[in-house]
């Protein structure tokens, strides 16, 4: 053990050299005793801290230092210091010297007397720390109060297992009811392109409809324009007549007649013919649009089952429904039939 013992000179103290024995003589004895102490301490300092031995040691020594220190110096100090000022200085500063050295082997001892519960304490907070991080990956640790380094490992390796399996159900139901909901959405997304094809399917039928129509309108504006221009011609002839009538014969009267018989005949005939068939393309619209409005109300009056089985027959059609002819195209339609079969596959499980 080495320590910084301070130096007292006594003459600083106007001590008399008469006086310096009587001053200092029980402090031998107390030193002696003290040098076994010294002694020990010296030896203790230099084995195992984690021999537990080791602490009982420290703690035996420590206690026989402090009583040194205690029941020896300041007892000395207390008994002799009531003299005079420079006195009491002088007992002040030698206690201070030897009290330090006792101190300062009390402090180590306590140290090595507390090396095991310092020791393990640290390991509780590593332990606490490993704990903790591991318990983070499944839960939210912020404002947990749980001491989890006093569990015993048994405790913690069940509370930690079903923290886990806890963990990886949350997840997994997570994780399902985002499949469901993006599945949700795809069907919504097909759904709305199912409906906007047949829209834009019946939007064509029904330019296709209306084409036919003003084509018909067409048709029956010629129609009529060559009745007008019949009608006129026939009033041109009927003009002709009465201009001719003084000066033809009745031959070339009933010529006339037959004539303007045959063509209001005629012109009657294309007539109604357009009319016919415009009447006919009128009844085929509103037979188709009779035709959606049931679909429709079909449709509406479906319940759930019965809708996932039209999907189920709309989805079959579409794999047989086109034809193409670039190799390029027949492998991808293909491939979008395997998808169609998955799911198809998907709707039944």
């Amino acid at each position: 053990m080495t320590t910084n013992l301070e130096i007292i000179n006594f003459e600083d103290f106007g001590i008399a050299e008469s006086q310096r024995d009587f001053i200092q003589s029980n402090l031998p004895q107390i030193q002696k005793e003290r040098a076994v102490l010294i002694e020990q301490y010296n030896l203790i300092v230099t084995m195992s801290l984690d021999d537990p031995e080791t602490a009982v040691l420290a703690k035996e020594c420590r206690k026989l230092i402090m009583r040194n220190r205690t029941q020896g110096i300041n007892k000395w100090h207390r008994d002799g210091k009531d003299v005079s000022l420079k006195t009491g200085q002088l007992y002040d500063s030698i206690k201070r010297r030897e009290c330090g050295i006792n101190e300062g082997m009390e402090t180590a001892l306590k140290e090595i007397e507390n090396h095991a519960e310092i020791k393990k304490q640290a390991e509780l907070k590593l332990l606490e720390k490993l704990r903790m991080d591991k318990l983070s990956l499944f839960m939210d640790t912020t404002n947990l109060l749980i001491d989890l380094s006093g569990m015993d490992n048994d405790v913690w390796e069940a509370w930690i297992e079903k923290k886990e399996l806890d963990f990886n159900i949350q997840k997994k139901e997570t994780e399902r009811i985002e499949a469901e909901r993006l599945q949700q959405i795809e069907n919504e997304k097909l759904e709305r392109a199912r409906l906007k094809a047949e829209n834009e399917k019946l939007k064509a039928e029904n330019e296709k409809i209306e084409a036919a129509r003003k084509l018909e309108l067409a048709k029956l504006e010629r129609a009529r324009m060559k009745q007008e221009k019949i009608e006129s011609d026939l009033r041109a002839v009927e003009a002709a007549k009465r201009q001719v009538i003084d000066e033809a014969n009745k031959k070339a009267i009933e010529q006339l007649e037959a004539a303007k018989k045959r063509s209001e005949r005629e012109a009657r005939a294309e007539i109604d013919a357009a009319n016919a068939k415009l009447l006919k393309v009128q009844q085929e619209k509103e037979e188709i649009i009779r035709q959606e409005e049931s679909k429709r109300e079909l449709e509406l009056s479906k319940d759930d089952a019965a809708k996932m089985q039209d999907l189920l027959s709309e989805i079959a059609a579409l794999t047989t429904k086109y034809d193409f002819k670039s190799k390029a195209n027949k492998n991808l339609y293909v491939n979008v039939c395997l998808l169609l079969d998955k799911i198809t596959n998907y709707i039944l499980k």
